[in-house]
C-alpha cells in the first residue's frame, strides 16, 4: 500500500504512514487483523528548510513603502512585531472592545510612566496638545 508513496516527500510519506498505522491499530483492536502490516515501516526525516527570514531591508520596504496599502502594512507589522500566527491576528473579534480605546489606553499608560506631552503628541500624531485630553 505504501509503495505508491515511495517517491513522495517525507512529510507526505509520514502523513500517510500515520494514517495507515492508525487504521491498522484500530483493525487489530477490532480483531480484523492479526498483525500490523505497517510495523516495519518507519517515519522519514523531512528535508530541512533553509532560512525563511525576510531580510531586514526588505521588511523596511514592506512596512514603509507606498507599494501596498496601509491596512496590509499594518497587518504585516503586527505579525512581525508579535510573531503570532496570521490566523490569530485575523480572528480577533474587534466587536468586544473598542480600537479607539486601545489608542487612548496606550497614551494614558505612557503618560503614567512619565512620557512628556510632546512625546505623547508625537506618538499619537495629534495636531494640537489639547487633542490629547487630560
Amino acid at each position: 500500500m505504501m509503495e505508491r508513496w515511495n517517491t513522495a516527500a517525507a512529510t507526505t510519506w509520514n502523513r500517510h504512514l500515520s494514517a495507515l498505522t492508525s487504521c491498522t491499530t484500530w483493525a487489530q483492536r477490532q480483531e480484523v487483523l492479526e498483525s500490523n502490516p505497517a510495523r516495519r515501516l518507519t517515519h522519514r526525516r523531512p528535508a530541512r528548510r533553509g532560512d525563511r527570514a525576510i531580510p531586514r531591508a526588505r521588511l523596511y520596504q514592506l512596512f514603509t513603502g507606498d507599494d501596498h496599502g496601509l491596512r496590509e502594512r499594518v497587518l504585516w507589522r503586527m505579525l512581525y512585531e508579535t510573531a503570532v500566527r496570521a490566523e490569530e491576528i485575523l480572528s480577533l473579534n474587534i466587536e468586544e472592545w473598542t480600537l479607539h480605546q486601545l489608542r487612548h489606553s496606550a497614551l494614558q499608560h505612557l503618560a503614567a510612566v512619565g512620557r512628556t506631552a510632546a512625546e505623547l503628541q508625537a506618538k499619537s500624531r495629534h495636531a494640537h496638545l489639547a487633542s490629547l485630553g487630560a
